[in-house]
């Protein structure tokens, strides 16, 4: 298993996007073999998973979700406050730790996403929770960094 740091210099970048505006969404999402993007990328959206047969829907079905799926940084739960650097390095690191021991097993390339958040008749839209752990669904997701 390939483990996959971040430099400063990307955390530096993500972390003025993120307070500079305040409604800013961050994913860690591990890319498939047809991913293959530049930051700025519009990401594709994600196979659904097949729970009949416990894989993605890309080896079944193809039948694929409205939006991209990422590992939420988890930035602005309270824990962390966001114009603290400090507090937000450790946020990203976690998210990629997390993803790097959980998820990165094919050894590909990890990438940060990022989409806005804003309500909508009470609920948040261009994101959701997903199905697994600290995942959520992003729509219009863009490539705001790539982590060998």
């Amino acid at each position: 298993m390939k483990t996959r740091t971040i430099l400063d210099a990307q955390i530096a970048a993500l972390h003025k996007l993120c307070t500079d505006c305040n409604n800013i969404v961050l994913a860690v999402r591990v890319l498939a073999d047809d991913e293959n993007y530049q930051i700025g990328s519009t990401a594709r959206d994600s196979y659904d998973w097949d729970l009949e047969w416990d894989r993605s829907t890309y080896e079944t079905t193809g039948a694929m979700l409205n939006g991209t799926c990422g590992i939420e940084i988890n930035y602005r739960d309270g824990e962390y406050d966001v114009h603290n650097y400090a507090d937000f390095k450790k946020s990203v690191i976690n998210a990629i730790s997390f993803v790097n021991a959980t998820y990165a097993y094919n050894g590909g390339s990890i990438c940060i996403l990022t989409t806005t958040s804003y309500a909508e008749n009470g609920n948040d839209v261009h994101y959701k929770n997903g199905t697994t752990y600290q995942e959520i669904i992003m729509q219009d997701a863009v490539v705001a960094a790539i982590i060998e």
